[in-house]
């Protein structure tokens, strides 16, 4: 039971902190990013994911370098592969969500 709210009292604590930061800077730059992918003219979804997926990586690392720099003036590279996962994770479950709501669409 020790342990559950351990995890609980982590995990709000995170969300307080990086959720606004994940959610101010990461929607604005996913809205780019989406933006920037759908200027190619591709029509294998496959190869868009993974177009998507190195941009949102690239984006990812960079914006961790970016922050490392500000805050601790080096890079620290565990934390770059943090925001690389980061990324990522922010990646899948906005094509979740988006897979989710297009088929909760009522089809006309």
């Amino acid at each position: 039971m020790f342990i559950i709210l351990v995890f609980f009292e982590t995990f709000i604590f995170v969300i307080l902190y990086a959720g606004p930061i994940y959610f101010l800077v990461g929607l604005p730059l996913s809205i780019l990013i989406d933006n920037l992918a759908g200027r190619f003219i591709i029509t294998s979804k496959l190869l868009r994911y993974f177009i998507s997926l190195g941009i949102y990586s690239l984006t990812g690392i960079v914006i961790g370098a970016i922050l490392l720099i500000i805050v601790n003036q080096n890079i620290y590279f565990p934390f770059l592969i943090c925001c690389f996962f980061a990324s990522n994770i922010y990646l899948h479950i906005f094509l979740l969500v988006s897979k989710i709501t297009v088929n909760l669409q009522p089809k006309i």
